[in-house]
């Protein structure tokens, strides 16, 4: 869900192939991904073994995702879009359907991750990552037991705090403080969201989906509203990080595999997420960026620490307390107004 700048025009060297008329001609592939989001050899594995280029970009939310599509400043062969944001470029037919003979590792995906709301038939994206929205925190600076989103208000670390730049984020984590659904539409709750982010708004140090993870391990910041991939990452490097799923629930996300409907090199963009798709390289992400996966066949290959942490994994009882994020239709309206004067107060 994960997050701005961050790797802008990052890419990788690929094989020339000859083809038409003799002439040497490059087979690429355009990918579009959140940052901290892919095993550090999954791209060149690729390019090895298929011959194809890859320029692999980042973007922060899915608004940004969005907007690169709408203004037709795209060119991706492949995105990942989260759950909700699956619903909303389908329905604006910004995407293509995908040829699941193509794909044939989609078998591994796990049947509860399989024909879930937002694509009931898998008919446009295939799961990629799942996890939580909740706390993360340097425990060499806050000694103080933090069990819920209650911290995230305690002008104790006003200065220390950053919030992720990420309107449905951020807005669902008020919402779940005050104790209503993350996708309310009841006008009167998402006001008084908005009402207790301008009043939180002071205790903040940063709005960033991009360098938070930084600023945690440096001690830059102290707490921070996290995705839980991105803190697991970071305690490798400071050890002091702890993540915390909230005593009032929070959200539980699943971002997708996507081809755009523009995409100008579908056969490999097919290709690309049947190889993503495969145990050993599904394993290969899991180990490096700490986030669940709905791949039942990279479980054999996959660290035990990461399996069995019930932070990465939750418990169902946990899940209980877990909410999708949904597309709210026209009433997105109201959340991009309260967004507004969120981050202009």
């Amino acid at each position: 869900m994960k997050r701005r700048t961050f790797l802008r025009q990052a890419a990788w060297g690929g094989a020339a192939l000859l083809a038409g008329c003799g002439r040497p001609q490059e087979r690429r592939l355009n990918v579009y991904n959140w940052p901290y989001y892919i095993g550090p050899t999954t791209i060149p594995d690729f390019e090895k073994e298929s011959g194809v280029r890859v320029t692999y970009d980042n973007f922060s939310d899915n608004e940004e995702l969005l907007a690169k599509f709408q203004t037709g400043q795209a060119g991706y062969d492949v995105i990942f879009p989260s759950d909700y944001m699956v619903q909303i470029m389908a329905k604006a037919d910004l995407l293509t359907p995908l040829d699941l003979k193509a794909i044939p590792n989609f078998k591994n995906i796990a049947g509860r991750f399989r024909g879930l709301p937002f694509d009931p038939e898998n008919r446009y994206s295939v799961p990629y990552q799942w996890g939580t929205v909740g706390i993360g925190l340097n425990g060499s600076h806050i000694q103080d037991p933090v069990e819920g989103w209650a911290a995230l208000w305690n002008p104790s670390y006003k200065g220390w705090i950053n919030m992720l730049d990420d309107m449905r984020t951020t807005l669902g984590v008020a919402l779940k403080r005050l104790g209503h659904s993350v996708n309310s539409t009841l006008k009167a709750e998402v006001e008084e969201a908005r009402r207790i982010l301008i009043e939180q708004k002071p205790l903040v140090k940063t709005y960033s989906s991009d360098l938070y993870r930084e600023h945690l391990i440096s001690g830059d910041v102290w707490l921070s509203c996290a995705y839980s991939g991105d803190l697991f990452q970071a305690a490798k490097q400071n050890k002091a990080l702890r993540y915390v799923l909230p005593k009032e629930g929070t959200m539980i996300w699943v971002d997708n595999i996507a081809i755009p409907k523009a995409a100008p090199h579908r056969e490999d963009a097919h290709a690309f997420i049947d190889f993503l798709l495969r145990g050993d390289v599904g394993a290969g992400i899991s180990n490096a960026i700490c986030y669940a996966s709905p791949n039942e066949a990279s479980y054999p290959l996959t660290d035990p620490k990461i399996l069995n942490n019930p932070a990465i994994y939750p418990s169902p009882e946990v899940e209980a307390r877990c909410e999708l994020v949904r597309d709210l239709g026209e009433f997105t309206k109201v959340y991009d107004a309260a967004w507004q004067d969120i981050k202009t107060a």
